[in-house]
Parts: structure tokens; sequence; C-alpha cells
């Protein structure tokens, strides 16, 4: 597993998360977990069990914008791109990497993880 490992896709770096340092890395900042499926629930229980707090979750199936996901509101991306960029936390759990990475770069996000190593 390559932990705290620089990953640079499509111009963004992004880093593996780090389990045994993420929560206090990505304290005072919003944190939003990038797909509201299997693997998502999956890495919104391994972060609040090393105690980090996620706010909300975002997912591009618009049918499920506004739903609840392990508690916590599936965004729009409307409601996403109203978010302060520098102070949120993108954490990627799809193995879909490299679109999604092209899509939070477009939009301004500069912190991002990815999980796909544990996951």
């Amino acid at each position: 597993m390559a932990l705290g490992l620089l990953k640079q896709v499509w111009g963004i770096k992004m880093r593996e998360i780090d389990f045994d340092s993420i929560e206090k890395e990505v304290r005072g900042k919003r944190n939003i977990i990038y797909g509201a499926g299997c693997n998502g629930k999956t890495l919104c229980s391994l972060l609040c069990d090393k105690g980090v707090s996620v706010q909300a979750f975002y997912d591009d199936d618009r049918s499920r914008w506004g739903d609840l996901c392990c508690g916590r509101k599936i965004l729009s991306e409307n409601e996403l791109l109203s978010m302060d960029r520098k102070n949120a936390n993108i954490f990627i759990s799809s193995m879909y990497i490299g679109q999604i990475a092209a899509k939070v770069k477009k939009m301004g996000f500069l912190n991002v993880f990815t999980a796909l190593d544990i996951l």
C-alpha cells in the first residue's frame, strides 16, 4: 500500500490517504466523499474510525442529490461548487480516479485524496 504517496493525475496532485495521520491533516476543513456507493460508505466508516468528521457526500448520479448516505447529505453540483474550495477536502472513493480528478480540478478543489489502495 502506498500511503501518503503523491500522485499526479490530469495535472492535479492527489495524496493516497495515510490513515495514521489523516485526522491531523484534515482538521478544520470540510471533508467531502466523492462517490456515495459501497466504496464511499466504507471510506466514510474508515475516516470516522480515525476521528475524521465527514460532512457530506457528492455523487455524479443526479437522482441521488439531496438524499442521505451514512446520515450525510449527498450534495448537488451547485452545493459542491458553492463551497470554499481552499478549505475543503475531497476524498475520492471511486476507481475512476482520472475522470474524477479532471472534474475536481475544473471545479477548483486543491485538497484531493484517493483511497483506492485501501478500498
